[in-house]
């Protein structure tokens, strides 16, 4: 895996929770960022919230954060939303 290509998967794992200690315990980092992707494109929210640790936290550009599963409910369904609405 070129350097750049873990910049950047450290990067989204950051981004959506996923603490980089965790690159260690799975044998295929990119299947998680695959599985998270394919349930947003099911639009299975429920599917795509057990990638998220319990206390995750997602904060947008605008400073605004969202801890915990049911908070990270909303971006994740809406996030599907753009996705699919956007194929």
């Amino acid at each position: 895996m070129k350097i750049s290509n873990i910049v950047a998967l450290g990067a989204l794992m950051s981004l959506l929770g996923i603490p980089l200690a965790t690159l260690g315990e799975i044998a295929d980092p990119l299947s998680v960022l695959r599985g998270f992707f394919e349930a947003e494109d099911a639009n299975n929210v429920d599917a795509g919230l057990m990638y998220w640790p319990d206390d995750g936290m997602f904060v947008n550009s605008r400073g605004q954060k969202r801890v915990g599963r049911e908070q990270l409910r909303p971006r994740v369904g809406s996030a599907a939303q753009g996705r699919t609405s956007a194929n």
